[in-house]
């Protein structure tokens, strides 16, 4: 009976990059379409003008709380468990996995056959 494979770290290395990217071009696009929102009164009453801009701002701030919830629980290919979380708390900027210590972008070890 053969072990599941593991996925490879660089498939995972590419993941966290991608989540980072998305992350990135969220942030950017919210704050874009938060500031027309803002700037625009699109002829309307200035409290619903207010009500549609704090809607925006909720679905923006939602989605981004999403992206960041989902990019937090990628796993590491070496113990399986999340990168970046541990128990309650999240180390986002952490370099390294907050269970077994292995750095971001590290190279898959040569297995020994």
């Amino acid at each position: 009976m053969q072990e599941p494979e593991k996925p490879s770290y660089e498939s995972t290395w590419k993941l966290l990059k991608l989540w980072d990217q998305i992350l990135l071009l969220t942030v950017v696009s919210d704050a874009v379409i938060i500031a027309v929102f803002a700037t625009l009164d699109f002829g309307l009453e200035p409290p619903v003008a207010n009500l549609i801009l704090y809607g925006v701002i909720a679905v923006c701030l939602a989605g981004l709380a999403m992206l960041v919830g989902l990019r937090a629980m990628t796993r590491c290919p070496r113990c399986g468990n999340a990168f970046q979380l541990k128990g309650t708390s999240s180390n986002p900027l952490s370099g390294r996995c907050v269970h077994c210590g292995l750095p971001r972008g590290a190279a898959a070890p040569m297995s020994a056959r």
